[in-house]
């Protein structure tokens, strides 16, 4: 049978089939050959197809093994959209997010999730030659602190404050925030193929915003929201987010 079919979805997110995938990514499947979708492919020792492998565990459980995975990956039947991506949420260099609504820099890194990680080198295969070097990788585990503020202009970084809040139009500052956590991968059936993704559960992120006074003189709280961590990514792209009922903010 063939196990990368649609009526395997509640197989693929069984305990200890998501640890076999996990695994799958480890494997190295160099120069595969593929005649067709369910054609056997020589790997190693093994021979995998959609629907066996000659290994002790798929001999053993009968069920789809890390080499099948990898292989069901290769045919772009299986595709991982949990893996963190090297595309960053934005342009940075300029010293700051390019485009954005509020200036957001490097040292926002950690809320943004964006890390740090040894990753091949681009355009590389894994295999024993193969070479790593530091890479800015991008996830979805957004998390913003209490006490950040985040200003419209860089003069509010670059100049003196009183010059500063000459500039100043509109100023948002975190006055608490809870935590978002990672939660266990889901498999779907999406077009003609199993994607597997792993959706954050976003916390909460209260917040106030401010605008200088009439004489430009200190800068005033005019109002308060809160929303998920994620739609505060939105409101420092675009100033529109979604609030905690749901409704379009437009600040």
């Amino acid at each position: 049978m063939n196990f990368f079919s649609p009526e395997f979805e509640e197989l693929h997110n069984d305990e200890e089939q998501l640890l076999r995938q996990d695994n799958s990514f480890k494997v190295e499947m160099a120069n595969v050959k593929k005649k067709t979708q369910t054609g056997r492919t020589k790997y190693g020792d093994y021979e995998v197809s959609l629907e066996s492998c000659t290994c002790t565990d798929f001999q053993m459980r009968e069920l789809p093994c890390k080499h099948m995975y990898k292989l069901a990956n290769e045919l772009k039947l299986f595709i991982n959209k949990s893996e963190r991506s090297r595309e960053l949420i934005a342009d940075f260099s300029k010293g700051y997010a390019d485009g954005w609504r509020f200036i957001v820099r490097p040292c926002n890194y950690a809320s943004l999730d964006i890390i740090l990680q040894n990753r091949l080198v681009d355009g590389e295969k894994r295999g024993k030659n193969s070479r790593k070097e530091p890479t800015l990788t991008q996830g979805n585990l957004y998390n913003f602190q209490r006490g950040v503020i985040f200003y419209d202009t860089m003069a509010a970084y670059d100049e003196v404050w009183g010059d500063a809040l000459k500039r100043i139009s509109i100023a948002v500052q975190i006055d608490s925030a809870t935590e978002s956590i990672d939660v266990r991968p889901i498999i779907v059936w999406e077009e003609d193929r199993f994607v597997r993704r792993q959706e954050p559960i976003y916390g909460r992120v209260d917040f106030s915003v401010y605008k200088p006074d009439t004489e430009r003189t200190r800068l005033e709280k005019i109002k308060s929201y809160s929303c998920r961590q994620d739609e505060f990514i939105s409101l420092l792209k675009t100033g529109e987010f979604a609030d905690e009922n749901g409704e379009i903010q437009t600040i």
